[in-house]
């Protein structure tokens, strides 16, 4: 199930792609606004984001005037990769090269039939994986960028071996998170724990 959520200024638009979504038989809640009158976008992306960062929702759409205010709200939350969409490649690739999990559009600047091949786009392109899924660019994304970590932080084991918990390669592996990404590749945060 995916959620949609807009503020007034995306209304509309966001009434045309609940048509759409519901004419291609896809799952969703609509969790407001209910009507043009004034609101504050903010409360809406939160809301939508954080429902998909814990996994209640599979993606989300986000609507407002432009979609800048909604995406921006969208990706203060840790684990929120939303994309602003106004072209169909774009809303292709950020599936596919960036694995976004939300995306946002403009109910004042995109028409609605563009809107909807960006959100058919937008649900149907899989995360191509590979050299996309680096755990660098995973953590960077998922959570310095977001979370208050600094990049000196991060330190990247691949391959790692039993550490020395003092001190080891420069870094002090006492206090700190272990990412696991599986395939040996392992990252430590340090000063988190």
């Amino acid at each position: 199930m995916i959620v949609i959520a807009s503020d007034h200024g995306g209304y509309a638009l966001k009434q045309e792609l609940m048509a759409h979504l519901k004419e291609k038989g896809v799952e969703f809640e609509d969790i407001g606004t209910y009507s043009e009158a004034s609101c504050n976008y903010p409360e809406y992306a939160e809301r939508a984001a954080r429902g998909v960062a814990e996994g209640k929702y599979e993606k989300g759409i986000l609507v407002c005037g432009t979609g800048i205010g909604m995406s921006l709200a969208a990706n203060k939350i840790p684990g929120i990769r939303c994309a602003l969409l106004s072209d169909c490649f774009s809303a292709e690739m950020c599936r596919a090269h960036n694995n976004a999990n939300m995306c946002a559009l403009g109910g004042r600047v995109t028409g609605p039939e563009l809107a909807k091949r960006m959100v058919d786009l937008f649900l149907t392109t899989e995360f191509l994986g590979g050299r996309h899924a680096d755990p660098k660019v995973l953590v960077q994304m998922d959570t310095y960028a977001v979370g208050g970590i600094k990049p000196e932080q991060i330190h990247f084991l691949y391959a790692p071996t039993h550490l020395n918990p003092t001190y080891e390669y420069g870094v002090s592996f006492e206090r700190g998170t272990y990412v696991d990404y599986g395939d040996r590749r392992q990252v430590f945060i340090s000063g988190t724990a």
